[in-house]
């Protein structure tokens, strides 16, 4: 008797335990990232979907930024990398109060505000479709101004901060739609590699 109760209880247990939602996370867990997702918490940088007339959302994250109570304005360039008639941005949303002094993709945006500092802030939505069903490959660069690259936040109090591809570099993809998950990966220099092997 003892012993099918136990059972019965770990039975319980363990479908508990498999029926439960895991739990997400974000995608780049290192500080002062920025990569598009499609949800605002930064948690799914791939989408698989259908073409067709549906408006999909994405979102441009800066995640774990240091804990200022300010962001003065931000700049980066959205890179889209697709088949002809795969994919059209329908609009481009700032967050309320900002506004970009240049024209999109490339973003130079100011009076960002205060806002209540979590580990994911949007700085950018922008609305799309789907033409086909090839892969569309997101990448975020620096936006050139005075031929001077900018990737950053400025803080207004504490200087900038630069912020980092959530691939790990501007020529990597930080999101896909039909396409396999970008990862990050960590540049490794030749004498840090030789290093190793000594």
């Amino acid at each position: 008797m003892r012993y099918s109760i136990i059972c019965i209880l770990s039975a319980v247990v363990l479908a508990a335990v498999l029926t439960a939602p895991l739990a997400q996370a974000q995608v780049d867990p290192d500080t002062s990232g920025v990569g598009i997702y499609f949800e605002p918490a930064a948690e799914t940088n791939q989408l698989l979907v259908d073409p067709g007339p549906t408006v999909h959302s994405a979102y441009v994250c800066a995640t774990n930024l240091p804990a200022f109570p300010y962001y003065e304005h931000y700049s980066f360039r959205l890179v889209y990398d697709h088949q002809p008639g795969c994919f059209e941005v329908v609009e481009y949303i700032l967050p309320p109060g900002t506004e970009n002094w240049v024209t999109a993709p490339d973003f130079l945006v100011a009076n960002f505000g205060n806002f209540t500092w979590q580990p994911s802030i949007v700085l950018l939505e922008f609305r799309f479709t789907i033409g086909c069903v090839d892969e569309v490959q997101f990448f975020i660069e620096p936006y050139v101004n005075d031929n001077r690259p900018f990737l950053q936040v400025w803080l207004e109090i504490g200087g900038e901060e630069e912020l980092t591809p959530s691939s790990g570099s501007s020529d990597l993809a930080v999101a896909a739609v039909n396409g396999l998950q970008p990862i990050a990966v960590e540049t490794v220099s030749w004498s840090r590699l030789r290093a190793l092997y000594r």
